[in-house]
């Protein structure tokens, strides 16, 4: 998926908000901490990329010989979706996805009503993932974020997986320390 992320994640919290019964005041904490979380993933993942500076594929590819593995280099090859111009560890769409998954099971539980998130923006290829994926599992749709990106040629699986255990962990810090729960002296 090639949507913007930010109104990508807030669409999937709004339509499995919907899915779960519950009250408003329920779905405002979730979504005050989906949207800490989200910041918090976004902050790290972009502190990472910069302290990292690990190559994208297309230039690793791009430039095999240089690093000893001259059978390897297509200096045409080009990745299916455009290359954000910044180095490629952490993944941001991973850290991001993982963090709000992650949320949106503590608030409203691991399996939810099936529903369906369409890849809303222009970037959309179906050749690289389906415009629309539906599920009652929400590890689904982090699946399907982090697995885009290495299909559109933009991430290696390492760096997804590893992006996943990064946004879970800045989620569940998120809720250990911020969350109040209803009722509580916090």
């Amino acid at each position: 998926m090639a949507d913007n992320p930010v109104a990508q994640y807030h669409r999937l919290a709004r339509i499995v908000a919907q899915a779960v019964p519950s009250d408003l005041e329920h779905d405002a904490r979730a979504f005050a901490v989906f949207s800490l979380a989200l910041a918090d993933a976004f902050i790290s993942s972009l502190e990472g990329k910069f302290t990292y500076h690990l190559w994208r594929p297309w230039t690793a590819i791009q430039n095999a010989a240089a690093i000893g593995l001259p059978e390897l280099q297509d200096p045409a090859w080009l990745s299916l979706i455009p290359t954000p111009p910044h180095p490629e560890y952490p993944a941001n769409h991973a850290v991001q996805s993982a963090a709000i998954v992650t949320v949106l099971k503590h608030f409203y539980g691991t399996d939810i009503p099936p529903v369906t998130l369409t890849c809303q923006g222009a970037g959309c290829r179906a050749d690289i993932c389906p415009a629309a994926v539906a599920s009652g599992h929400l590890d689904d749709f982090k699946a399907i974020f982090g697995l885009a990106r290495i299909y559109g040629g933009i991430h290696y699986r390492h760096t997804i997986e590893v992006s996943w255990m990064q946004g879970e962990a800045i989620a569940q810090n998120v809720i250990d320390k911020f969350y109040v729960h209803a009722g509580s002296d916090n």
